[in-house]
């Protein structure tokens, strides 16, 4: 990220910076792609030698749940530490439990149910502020990296800041979920967005339509 950054305060030939300014981009993209390939190898080798499934007090618990979930009408995920839900989640194999329920996530769980979950903060306490590809999500929702709480986590009015987030995650479209916004999903298809803003390639934010 720091030769990335560097590249695009960089001044010169255009034609020489765009192709430097793509293979930096590139190699993040990859670095990015084998990170969440070696957790899925992870996860599908504890699964397959510590079968979780089939401990007693997992599948104890995992009955309970079951019977739960049979009486609910709608599955909500809240907020929280996102790393503890998906591996709650993982660990009683909720989503193959659920019985066609409308699910709902907000915060945290509105990012557990992407494909990847990505940590983001431009000014934390502590670090550098750079994006993390943390996990690898549930993946009910495709193509989409949820941002929670964005306008306060992120600097939006930074177009470079903005620019580079949203190249970084092409082709996922980078999407910014403050209070009030909602997206709905049905079929695996976009069927509503509420004050919901997309970061786009050029550094700026455009509303997001469900056509």
């Amino acid at each position: 990220m720091a030769a990335l950054r560097e590249m695009e305060m960089e001044t010169g030939s255009a034609d020489l910076l765009q192709n430097e300014r793509r293979a930096a981009m590139r190699a993040l993209r990859t670095l990015d792609r084998q990170h969440l390939r070696r957790i899925r190898s992870l996860q599908e080798t504890f699964d397959a030698h510590i079968r979780p499934l089939e401990h007693k007090a997992v599948a104890d618990h995992r009955r309970e749940i079951r019977e739960q979930l049979a009486a609910c009408r709608v599955f909500l995920i809240a907020g929280g530490h996102v790393e503890i839900l998906l591996n709650r989640l993982r660990l009683f194999g909720v989503a193959g439990l659920l019985g066609g329920q409308p699910v709902i996530g907000w915060s945290a769980g509105a990012m557990a149910l992407a494909d990847q979950v990505v940590l983001f903060h431009d000014d934390p306490a502590q670090g550098s502020g750079i994006a993390e590809v943390a996990d690898r999500g549930l993946g009910f929702i495709h193509g989409v990296v949820p941002l929670p709480h964005a306008s306060r986590r992120l600097r939006l009015g930074d177009e470079r800041r903005v620019s580079l987030f949203s190249r970084r995650f092409l082709p996922a479209r980078s999407l910014t979920l403050d209070p009030g916004a909602s997206l709905i999903w049905r079929d695996a298809q976009l069927v509503s967005a509420s004050s919901v803003f997309r970061m786009t390639r050029r550094g700026r934010l455009r509303p997001v339509s469900a056509s």
